[in-house]
């Protein structure tokens, strides 16, 4: 037995008697310390294009590239900006790669005296003959041959002179902050990330599948069928055709006579 003033100390590998025992942490629970996360993860930002168009040589009629290189200043997060001196069939393939893409464009100034802000929907009926297009003619052909359309918006900047010249004119300046305005308006504008694509407006894509069940997908039957070399003729095949001297006997019969 110890004596009286002695004292034992537990063996640590016995829990203590006065220690609760710890509850078993369910699977998957988040621990104390866990950062909380949101129930709502916040998505990723639109990919915008901003495409500036004009000639540059002809004074206002370049207002377009001065905005889209103003909004590239301002190195804002997933929005592009491009500058060109007019829309080629070759920029279908361009704005299908962003959520949205926002034209500018000079328009003259005596139709529109103020910035003006429009939808743009593909055209239904596209010249596609000529070299030079139109934002409708381009969002057509992006539908056409790729399946893909992003929203898309026109801003018309007044144009107060197209005359040769560098720079802008003093009324075209005046109205440019305004025109910025409008431009960064359409930049926080929300709007949905998914493209109209040609499947999406489909009949047939609205139809109510199965529990549990994903709708079967449907490839693109091919531009054009595949080349496929000519069969030689079987011996059936050449008992069924016409020999010469029938179609000679044919033809003496179908003769009037004398």
């Amino acid at each position: 037995m110890p004596a009286a003033n002695s004292w034992i100390v537990p063996n640590a590998t016995e829990p203590a008697t006065n220690s609760r025992p710890r509850r078993p942490r369910p699977t998957g629970a988040p621990s104390a310390h866990a950062s909380p996360t949101p129930s709502h993860p916040t998505p990723p930002p639109l990919r915008v294009l901003v495409l500036g168009y004009g000639n540059e040589l002809r004074t206002d009629d370049g207002v377009g590239a001065v905005v889209a290189r103003t909004v590239q200043e301002w190195a804002l997060p997933s929005v592009d900006c491009r500058v060109c001196q007019q829309l080629t069939p070759e920029l279908a393939e361009t704005v299908t790669g962003y959520h949205r893409v926002l034209f500018v464009d000079a328009i003259p100034a005596d139709s529109c005296p103020r910035p003006r802000v429009t939808k743009v929907r593909p055209a239904r009926n596209p010249d596609l003959r000529t070299h030079s297009s139109d934002p409708r003619a381009i969002l057509a052909l992006a539908q056409l041959l790729y399946q893909r359309c992003p929203e898309a918006w026109l801003l018309a900047v007044p144009a107060f002179s197209f005359d040769l010249g560098l720079g802008l004119s003093p009324g075209t300046r005046r109205i440019l902050p305004l025109a910025l305005d409008s431009l960064r308006a359409l930049l926080r504008k929300p709007g949905s990330r998914r493209t109209l694509s040609r499947s999406a407006i489909r009949p047939d894509n609205h139809r109510s599948t199965a529990a549990g069940s994903s709708p079967t997908p449907r490839s693109s039957p091919p531009l054009l069928p595949p080349h496929q070399p000519p069969r030689p003729p079987t011996a059936a095949s050449r008992a069924s055709l016409p020999s010469a001297s029938n179609n000679r006997a044919n033809s003496n019969l179908s003769k009037p006579r004398p």
